[in-house]
This record gives C-alpha cells, sequence and structure tokens, in this order.
C-alpha cells in the first residue's frame, strides 16, 4: 500500500531526522520525499514537504503483544 505525507517543519534538521526514521521502519519502504519548499505561514518561514512510501508487512521478529488487560490484586 503506498501513501503520502503531507507536513510542515520549522526545523529543517528535524525533518531529515524524520525522513531518516521513517526510512529504518521495519513497516516502511520505498521512503521518497517529493516536494519541500519554503513558505511564510504568520509571517514565519516554514517547509512544507510532501513524502511519499509503501507499507510493507514487517517480519515478525518486530511485532509484539501485550495483554489488554490484567487484574490487579
Amino acid at each position: 500500500m503506498q501513501f503520502r505525507m503531507e507536513g510542515r517543519t520549522m526545523d529543517l534538521q528535524a525533518y531529515t531526522r524524520f525522513l531518516r526514521q521513517l526510512e529504518a521502519s521495519p513497516w516502511l519502504q520505498n521512503v521518497t520525499p517529493l516536494e519541500a519548499a519554503t513558505v511564510v505561514e504568520l509571517e514565519r518561514p516554514v517547509t512544507k514537504f510532501t513524502i511519499q512510501a509503501e507499507f510493507k508487512q514487517a517480519d515478525s521478529a518486530y511485532i509484539r503483544t501485550v495483554p489488554l488487560s490484567q487484574s490487579v490484586r
């Protein structure tokens, strides 16, 4: 399943860190920045970006199960 994500940031380093984290995810592949442009919002420069990626089923080693309820005594 392919999807696009649009966002805004005031910190370009945070944007590149976010891209690296997405690329490192076992659930995503082909993470591609499509567009990044500086726009002015509320008299401040903001980086507006669009990212495209694909969801993939991760290996079962990454899946953790936890109980939904737990009795407390």
